[in-house]
């Protein structure tokens, strides 16, 4: 961070994920130790949230912690050529990634809007039918699952208003993402892993030499000194 920069140090993933666990642990500790959020009691709608939010923040923490150990397998050739593989899928990815989530909003809109309609208790979303921005995210993650497969189309399962459009409706989301959306995300994944594999070696000692440099401080001034 001294070399390069602030900009430079938050522009890598792995500055990322070793930043937000610390971020978090001292955010928890500053709020319990004034006092603040400490409600803990289930049985009300305050400490639900407080304990929905604390344990929201040590999940993340706990997830990027073991994201930790894929920054070290780098140093062995053959996890340093796979890791390299996931980084390049997924910054080829980021641009199907805004398209798919701009149709996966655009389904579940619709969807919503559709069980919005329907009478009171017969959402097939939400027996909750009232526009707010829950029923929003319930509709998209309905949306999410239709394009990975998980449904139940029954009779039935539709409300009981507009039935026949919410089946064109489903039929329409699921031709385009399970099958157009999901099959180009496959072959986005396949163009970019054979890139990779083209270039096995040199990915794997890519990021052999990016982790020394990373660490490169760590060295004292004479052992630096030695190798020269």
């Amino acid at each position: 961070m001294k070399n390069d920069g602030l900009k430079a140090y938050f522009r890598s993933f792995w500055n990322i994920v070793d930043i937000i666990p610390i971020i978090i642990i001292i955010t928890i500790f500053t709020i319990r130790s004034h006092g603040i959020m400490a409600n803990m009691n289930h049985e009300t709608d305050e400490g639900k949230r407080n304990r929905e939010l604390y344990a929201a923040m040590f999940s993340l923490a706990t997830l990027l912690l073991w994201f930790k150990f894929l920054y070290f397998l780098r140093i062995f050739e053959n996890f340093g050529f796979l890791i390299r593989a996931i980084i390049q899928v997924m910054k080829d990815m980021q641009f199907f990634i805004v398209i798919l989530l701009l149709v996966t909003i655009a389904f579940g809109d619709s969807f919503k809007v559709m069980n919005v309609a329907n009478t009171e208790d017969q959402g097939f979303i939400s027996e909750q039918i009232k526009p707010n921005f829950s029923n929003f995210l319930k509709a998209v993650f309905y949306s999410y699952l239709i394009g990975l497969g998980e449904f139940n189309a029954e009779e039935g399962d539709f409300g009981n208003v507009g039935v026949i459009y919410c089946q064109i409706l489903f039929v329409l989301s699921t031709v385009m993402t399970t099958i157009i959306m999901l099959n180009l995300f496959i072959a986005i994944i396949s163009e970019s892993f054979d890139k990779i594999n083209q270039n096995k070696m040199t990915a794997s000692f890519r990021e052999q030499a990016t982790l020394i440099a990373e660490n490169y401080f760590l060295l004292s001034q004479d052992q630096k000194s030695s190798w020269c």
